[in-house]
């Protein structure tokens, strides 16, 4: 199996440059400062988000590529929870895209995440010798807006940007040099939605 890759982005950020400003009690409208305040909401949609996010899940719907070079057996584990629908892709034999019917798989949420499983019926085509033969393209996250995503994610990002934008460095110089961590008040809100491996 290949890294899976994203080919759609979500179509809104999980926080509004006023939603983080009002968080701050920041009331000047200063543009460098806005601007350090959008590149702060990207970064911790980058640090949450996706498959290299601490989350290991997508918050915004958005749509992903997982490649491997063969048919799982009974069925495929999804890299993300909260898979809404897959489209499944396979080269055959001439190297020629197919689509898989819909009729010949479903997709479910385990305890583990999201997985595809193949029917009783299903017979795995023949595929050309590559190593992405066969592609799932998923949709994925909580829904198409901010207000769907958990309220405890969305605090914990606040958090973050708050201390981002309050330390603006990662070393706190006093009496004593020490690295700033992510607040210890973000982890406890991110704890139960981050997906770990089983």
């Amino acid at each position: 199996m290949l890294v899976p890759k994203r080919i759609v982005a979500p179509a809104a950020s999980i926080l509004t440059l006023s939603e983080i400003k009002e968080h701050l009690r920041i009331e000047e409208d200063d543009d460098a400062e806005n601007d350090l305040l959008q590149a702060l909401i990207a970064v911790a949609e980058t640090y949450l988000d996706g498959y290299s996010g601490v989350l290991g899940r997508c918050m915004i719907t958005q749509t992903w590529r997982y490649s491997l070079y063969g048919w799982p057996s009974c069925r495929l584990d999804l890299p993300f929870p909260d898979v809404s629908s897959v489209i499944v892709r396979y080269r055959d034999d001439d190297d020629v895209e197919q689509i898989l019917p819909e009729s010949q798989y479903q997709v479910l949420e385990g305890a583990c995440g999201s997985f595809v499983r193949w029917f009783d019926s299903f017979s795995g085509p023949s595929l050309y010798d590559r190593g992405d033969a066969v592609q799932v393209d998923m949709v994925c996250g909580y829904g198409d807006t901010a207000a769907e995503v958990p309220a405890n994610i969305i605090h914990a990002a606040k958090l973050m940007i708050g201390a981002w934008y309050e330390n603006r460095e990662n070393i706190v110089i006093s009496n004593l040099i020490s690295q700033l961590p992510i607040s210890v008040s973000a982890q406890a809100l991110l704890a139960t939605v981050r997906r770990v491996g089983v």
